[in-house]
């Protein structure tokens, strides 16, 4: 392990992101940080995805798999990754240069925290200034977190679209993982058509209602209050 500067290694799940993920990439390649690796992982893209993720050669690992969903897909890039701190992006979006020399400051600023995320400004594809007000990214493309505390959590697991990420997150904030937010806008989140925010936010919403309910359930159950 590289006491001043631990691996991150950042996962970042691709299914037919061809229009994208040339600046995904780059923004991550781009960082500040000096220790990273860059797990992109193939999803069935049927696009020019793989193309252009080949196309980078060694400066990162690319693998691939059929099409099962984005939780399979950010798993198997954990089970390939050999970093002390994992990191998450999307294929679509941007992160800020900086993005993982800053979160890793928090580490150093307090040892005791096991994950950090960031602010992140919602952006309409092919539109200029058209980022909205900073928001909280508490979203797998701000995440970054030790790798032994990952573990304490587990996979994601597959659910409805998108929603696996808040299942996950209520199991890590039962176990009092401790968790910070940086302050800085680090991630710029693409809102695209094909984007399936865009596309199911109804039924991603009423997922994430359900999911909550249901680990607020177990853990009420756990609790001893049923």
């Amino acid at each position: 392990m590289n006491e001043a500067h631990p691996l991150i290694s950042v996962v970042m799940p691709a299914y037919n992101a061809g229009r994208f993920i040339r600046e995904a990439i780059d923004s991550i390649l781009s960082q500040t940080y000096p220790n990273l690796e860059l797990i992109v992982v193939n999803n069935g893209s049927t696009d020019e995805t793989l193309d252009i993720v080949q196309s980078y050669g060694d400066r990162l690992f690319c693998c691939s798999r059929e099409q099962r969903g984005i939780a399979p897909a950010r798993n198997m890039g954990v089970e390939k990754s050999s970093g002390d701190f994992l990191g998450f992006m999307d294929a679509d979006d941007i992160a800020h240069e900086r993005r993982f020399e800053i979160e890793m400051q928090k580490f150093i600023e307090n040892p005791s925290l096991d994950m950090v995320f960031a602010h992140m400004t919602n952006f309409h594809d092919g539109v200029s200034n058209s980022d909205r007000d900073p928001i909280p990214g508490v979203v797998p493309g701000s995440l970054l977190i030790r790798r032994d505390s990952f573990f304490r959590v587990g996979f994601f697991e597959a659910g409805p679209k998108a929603a696996e990420f808040v299942e996950w997150l209520i199991h890590a904030r039962s176990l009092d993982l401790r968790e910070t937010i940086c302050p800085e806008v680090l991630l710029r989140r693409r809102v695209h058509s094909d984007n399936i925010g865009v596309r199911e936010k109804a039924e991603i919403q009423q997922s994430y209602v359900r999911q909550i309910k249901a680990a607020l359930d177990r853990r009420r159950s756990a609790e001893g209050y049923d």
